[in-house]
C-alpha cells in the first residue's frame, strides 16, 4: 500500500478555486475554513444558559406529545429502551444538563430527535452552526454488481478551470474501499444516525450522501464515540483503488466548513420539505455545478432540467441518440427532471411554476409524443398543491387528492373546540377540520382525525392533462416529501409505471410545520401554552399525517412507495450518466402502445363548435358538454373526422377517446380525454390533449 497523503494543500486549492469565483456565483458572502476551526469559533460564540436548554426539552416534549401525527404509529414511543424512545432520552438529556458543553447538547438533541426516524420532524441548532456545510471535495455514489455495495467517487470539486481535481490517482472512478478504519457500508449508517431514513433504502442513501457533506445543524459533525463529550473527526482516512489500478492507496482530506452560500426555504403549512437535503443539494450545485449556482443566482430557477431528442448532449441527462426512438421513428422521447416541488409559500409562486410545467409539457407533447422519462430522483418535496396539481397533466383520471390528518390530542382538540366556538376568529389551516362531513366516523378516530385535502379537488382537476404520450417515472430513496406524494399519486392513478433504483422512495408521509408555523396556528388560544424558542434554535413536526388513495390507503410514512421495477444501479449508471437506467427507461416505454386525439381545429358556427379530430390507436370517440354526450362516432386510423358540438352557455367541450364504442358503453375509463376549452372574452380556442396513462 503506497504512504499517506496528507492533503490538506490539495483541499486548500479547491476552497481557493472555488472562493475565487464568489462574485460570479453571485455569493459574496461565501466562506470556507476548516472544520476545526470552525468548531473552535462556534464554541466561542455559543453560551446557552441552563433554563434556556430546559425550556427546549419542554418544548420537545410538547411537540412529541401534541403535535406529532405519527407518535402513535411508531414504535419508538412505546419502548421502554432509552437507545429507541425520544422521551425517555429527553429524560436522560435532562439529567445531563450541568455537565454537557453547548456543542455536546445540540448532538444530543439531534440523537433525540433522530430516533422517531423522521426527516419532516427535527432539530435545528443555532447559529453559527444554521447554514453551515461540512463537506469533503468529492462525492460517492453506490452501486451494487453482486450484491455487495460498492462506494465510488463520483465527482470531484475542482481546483482549475479545467473541471478536474489535481490529483494522480484519487478521481472519479476511484473506489473506496475503507473509511476512517472502517468498511464504508459501516461507515454510511454510522453517518446516518443523526437524521436516519424512514426505511432501510432511505437509511443507507442519505448516510452514503453524508459521508462527504452535512447540514451541521441538522447533522452535526462526524464524531468519535457514542456518548458525550463528543470528540468531531476533524480528517477522513480514506482508502481506495485508482481507475485501472489494483493497488490500494490511502489519502486524508480535512473535513472543511462553508458558510453564506444562501437560506434555502423552511416548511409552512403547505409544504412537505426536507430542509436540510434541500440546503445540501444548494451547495452541491456551488461546489460541483456552479453555472448553474450562476443562473439561478440571476433569478434562472431552474426547479426542472429537460432535454430533447434535438438537444446537444450534455452531462446528466440521457444521449439524444437514446431520446431519437429508432425503435419508432417519429416518435421521439423526452427526459424531465423535477429537482425539487420548492419554493417560496404562497398561491403566486406556486401558480407560476405549475404554469412553466404546463408549458414545458405542451412543447414535450409537440417534439416528444412517443414518451416522456419522468426524473424525481433525489427531489426534497416543497409545495404539496404544486406537486399534486402536476398529476393531472400526466393522465386522464380525475386526480383524488392525498388525505391529511392532525393527531387526535389535547392540544388538537383544544383548537378545535375554540375555532368551533369562535367562528369571528381565524382557524388558519385548521379551517377545514372544523366541520363535519360524511365518512368522517370511517377509518382510525383514535388516534387522527378525519382526512381533509390540502389540495382540493377542483384545484388538482383545473386544466387537465397537457402530454398525451406514455410516461415513467423514475425515484430513489432520497425522493422525499412532496415528492413521495407526487410518486405515490402517479403510482395510485395508473399514470404510468414507476421504475425505481431502490427498493421504495424516502418514506415522508406527512406536512410539516416550523414551530413559527405552530405558535402561529394556536397563539391566544386559551389553554394552550407554547412559548418560543430560545436564541434561533428551530424545531419541526410532521403535524399532519396523509394517507394514500387508490390502494386502500396505506401510509406513505416509512413504506414510501415502491416501484413496480427495480433497476439495480450499474458502475455505467454511477461513472456514465446513469446509462444503463435511462437505456431502461426507454426499453419500458417502448413496449407502451401510443393513442392519441390530435384536435386539427375547433371552429364556431351557428350550430355550435364544429370539431375536427384524427385519432392514433383509438376506434371510437365520444364529445361531452356539461357532463352529458353530445355527439361522437367511430374513428379510422390516420382519417381525419369531423362532429359538430352544441354548446350552449357550456365553455368546455370533454373529448373521450375509446377502444371501441362497445368499451364505452360497458364502462370502460376512456383511454385519450382532450378538453377544448374556449375563453369568454374573445372565443379563442384553447386545446388541452390528455392521453394514455
Amino acid at each position: 500500500m503506497a504512504a499517506s497523503e496528507d492533503d490538506i494543500d490539495l483541499a486548500g486549492r479547491v476552497t481557493q478555486f472555488l472562493l475565487n469565483q464568489k462574485e460570479k456565483l453571485g455569493l459574496p458572502d461565501l466562506n470556507i475554513v476548516s472544520q476545526e476551526a470552525f468548531l473552535r469559533e462556534a464554541a466561542t460564540k455559543s453560551n446557552m444558559k441552563i433554563e434556556d436548554k430546559e425550556l427546549l426539552l419542554k418544548q420537545a416534549e410538547t411537540v412529541f406529545r401534541e403535535l406529532y401525527a405519527h407518535r402513535a404509529f411508531k414504535p419508538a414511543f412505546t419502548s421502554e429502551d432509552p437507545n429507541t424512545n425520544p422521551f425517555i432520552a429527553l429524560a436522560e438529556v435532562r439529567q445531563m444538563l450541568t455537565t454537557v458543553s453547548d456543542f455536546d447538547f445540540h448532538l444530543l438533541m439531534l440523537l433525540v430527535f433522530s430516533k422517531a426516524r423522521d426527516i419532516h420532524t427535527t432539530y435545528m441548532a443555532p447559529s453559527p452552526y444554521q447554514g453551515a456545510v461540512a463537506f469533503l471535495p468529492f462525492q460517492l455514489k453506490l452501486y451494487e454488481p453482486d450484491g455487495k455495495a460498492r462506494f465510488v467517487v463520483a465527482k470531484v470539486m475542482a481546483t482549475s478551470e479545467n473541471g478536474e481535481l489535481d490529483h494522480p490517482h484519487f478521481r472519479v472512478g476511484a473506489e473506496v474501499v475503507e473509511w476512517d478504519a472502517l468498511d464504508p457500508d459501516a461507515v454510511a449508517k454510522q453517518a446516518a444516525q443523526l437524521q436516519p431514513g424512514a426505511n432501510a433504502d432511505a437509511e443507507l442513501a442519505r448516510g452514503v450522501a453524508r459521508l462527504t457533506i452535512r447540514s451541521i445543524a441538522s447533522h452535526g459533525v462526524a464524531i468519535k464515540g457514542g456518548i458525550p463529550p463528543f470528540e468531531p473527526l476533524n480528517f477522513a482516512t480514506i482508502k481506495y483503488v485508482a481507475p485501472r489500478e489494483k493497488q490500494v492507496r490511502e489519502i486524508i482530506l480535512p473535513w472543511q466548513v462553508a458558510t453564506g452560500f444562501g437560506e434555502t426555504p423552511f416548511s409552512s403549512s403547505a409544504f412537505s420539505l426536507n430542509e436540510s437535503m434541500s440546503l445540501m443539494h444548494r451547495w452541491s450545485k456551488c461546489s460541483y455545478r456552479p453555472d448553474k449556482m450562476a443562473a439561478s443566482q440571476a433569478g434562472n430557477d431552474d426547479f426542472f432540467e429537460t432535454q430533447f431528442a434535438s438537444d446537444a448532449p450534455r452531462s446528466g441527462v440521457p444521449d439524444p441518440r437514446l431520446l431519437r426512438n429508432d425503435s419508432a421513428p417519429g416518435w421521439p422521447l423526452g427526459y424531465l427532471r423535477f429537482r425539487d416541488f420548492a419554493g417560496a409559500s404562497g398561491t403566486i409562486l406556486e401558480d407560476a411554476k405549475f404554469q412553466q410545467i404546463q408549458d414545458v409539457l405542451a412543447r414535450f407533447d409537440r417534439e416528444a409524443p412517443g414518451g416522456l422519462i419522468l426524473d424525481i430522483r433525489g427531489n426534497p418535496g416543497g409545495q404539496i398543491r404544486l406537486a399534486e396539481r402536476v398529476l393531472q397533466l400526466l393522465g386522464p383520471s380525475e386526480i383524488r387528492p392525498l388525505q391529511f390528518h392532525f393527531p387526535q390530542t389535547d392540544v388538537v382538540r383544544t383548537a378545535l373546540d375554540y375555532f368551533r366556538s369562535n367562528s369571528d376568529k381565524p382557524a388558519r389551516d385548521f379551517t377545514k377540520w372544523l366541520d363535519k362531513e360524511p365518512g368522517d366516523d370511517e377509518g382510525d378516530t383514535v388516534h387522527l382525525t378525519p382526512g381533509r385535502p390540502i389540495t382540493t379537488a377542483t384545484l388538482a382537476n383545473d386544466t387537465g392533462q397537457v402530454y398525451q404520450g406514455p410516461v415513467v417515472l423514475l425515484c430513489d430513496a432520497l425522493t422525499y416529501s412532496a415528492a413521495d406524494m407526487f410518486a405515490a399519486g402517479f403510482q395510485d392513478h395508473a399514470i404510468g409505471e414507476v421504475i425505481g433504483v431502490d427498493c421504495s422512495t424516502g418514506g415522508g408521509g406527512a406536512n410539516s410545520w416550523s414551530f413559527d408555523d405552530i405558535r402561529t396556528n394556536v397563539q391566544d388560544i386559551p389553554g394552550i401554552d407554547i412559548p418560543p424558542l430560545p436564541g434561533n434554535c428551530r424545531l419541526q413536526v410532521a403535524v399532519r399525517r396523509c394517507n394514500r388513495v387508490g390502494t386502500g390507503g396505506p401510509p406513505i410514512e416509512d413504506l414510501g412507495v415502491a416501484p413496480n421495477f427495480k433497476h439495480r444501479r450499474t458502475r455505467r449508471d454511477v461513472l456514465e450518466d446513469n446509462l444503463d437506467l435511462f437505456a431502461f427507461a426507454c426499453e419500458r416505454l417502448s413496449l407502451v402502445p401510443i393513442n392519441r386525439i390530435n384536435i386539427e381545429s375547433s371552429t364556431r358556427t351557428e350550430s355550435g363548435l364544429e370539431v375536427t379530430l384524427r385519432g392514433v390507436g383509438l376506434g371510437f370517440v365520444a364529445l361531452r358538454v356539461g357532463g352529458k354526450i353530445v355527439a361522437g362516432g367511430a374513428l379510422t386510423e390516420g382519417t381525419s373526422s369531423t362532429f359538430t358540438v352544441p354548446l350552449g352557455d357550456e365553455l368546455q367541450v370533454r373529448v373521450e377517446g375509446y377502444d371501441t364504442e362497445d368499451h364505452r358503453i360497458k364502462g370502460a375509463p376512456p383511454i385519450v380525454v382532450p378538453r377544448i376549452t374556449l375563453q369568454p372574452a374573445d372565443d379563442e380556442i384553447n386545446v388541452r390533449r390528455i392521453s394514455k396513462s
